[in-house]
């Protein structure tokens, strides 16, 4: 029986708008090389990177949806946070699945960015090999990055709350932090982790920031090097 595959990539296929962006260039050699089937070793792994910045875009975005309705939920309720912080109590949700689901979410985003980090440095490595016909290390990624000015301090914040999340413990709830101007636009939502430090959401927005940051030095240096090929 045929099957066929669905285009579950879009705009999110960063590895082959890189591609299609080197190909450009006026090196058959460098055309030659970038020629590979989805079989090939740098061909699985390019529709793997595709598969997840494709699949942390949706995450992040559900993030932010999840926490637009929650603003909007708060920005209703002023009475009730008032007596929750008057008589330190919890505050309930109208549904209360709205919690569960932005924990889930934002557990789901951590998973999903130290995974897309790791796998685009795997096709870094095999990319090299295939079209610079040389080894490249993490070292030198990252070396690459910061001499276009990008850190990786989201990194650390990444590597810190995926240890919390996964191997030492698992979100305990959530809670909001109020501004003292606009308390509800200057509010800022932690995960609870029972023994850690909480997990801010300015955290993930920090990730994910330098995340995209580190992918476009990484493309803009291909292309530097990809440009000294004859």
């Amino acid at each position: 029986m045929p099957t066929i595959d669905l285009d579950c990539h879009g705009d999110a296929n960063w590895t082959l708008r890189n591609r299609s962006g080197l190909a450009q260039l006026p090196s058959k050699d460098l055309a030659a090389r970038l020629d590979w089937s989805r079989d090939h070793e740098v061909g699985k792994l390019e529709l793997i990177v595709a598969s997840k910045i494709a699949m942390l875009l949706l995450v992040k975005n559900r993030v932010n949806l999840e926490l637009k309705e929650l603003v909007q939920e708060l920005n209703g309720r002023a009475d009730a946070i008032a007596r929750c912080i008057e008589h330190a109590s919890v505050l309930p949700l109208r549904d209360s699945t709205a919690v569960w689901r932005l924990m889930v979410d934002v557990d789901s985003f951590i998973l999903q960015s130290r995974s897309a980090y790791e796998i685009v440095g795997k096709f870094l490595k095999a990319f090299f090999v295939q079209v610079f016909g040389r080894q490249i290390d993490q070292g030198e990624i990252r070396k690459a990055v910061e001499e276009q000015g990008v850190d990786w301090i989201w990194t650390e914040i990444l590597n810190k709350a995926r240890k919390e999340f996964f191997h030492n413990q698992a979100p305990a709830g959530i809670a909001i932090t109020l501004g003292s101007v606009n308390p509800i636009s200057n509010l800022d939502g932690v995960i609870r982790v029972e023994g850690e430090a909480d997990f801010h959401f300015r955290n993930r927005r920090a990730i994910y920031d330098g995340f995209s940051r580190a992918l476009t030095a990484i493309e803009q240096g291909i292309y530097d090097e990809a440009t000294k090929l004859g």
